[in-house]
């Protein structure tokens, strides 16, 4: 996965992979951030 595939995806989306990755509190992050 490269940074045009993160681009692409949806807030939602991103949230899912942080959480899948184990990422704390990134619930707080804007779409730029995560």
């Amino acid at each position: 996965m490269d940074i045009v595939d993160l681009e692409a995806k949806t807030l939602s989306e991103l949230r899912e992979l942080a959480r899948e990755m184990e990422i704390s509190r990134f619930s707080r992050l804007k779409k730029e951030d995560l």
